[in-house]
């Protein structure tokens, strides 16, 4: 089973999500790596700025 399939079947989706921590952990894992591609995609761009 693929992943697209195993994240479509809540019947395995929620004792996983709890299993981690529940959904807080799951939205705070969800900001941190939003803001961390955020920074290093400023970065990129601050690098392309100076060519």
């Amino acid at each position: 089973m693929g992943p697209k399939a195993a994240a479509s079947n809540p019947a395995r989706a929620v004792p996983t999500v709890t299993h981690l921590g529940g959904y807080r952990v799951l939205y705070l894992v969800a900001v941190v790596i939003g803001v961390a591609g955020a920074v290093l995609v400023r970065r990129i761009r601050g690098w392309t700025n100076l060519a």
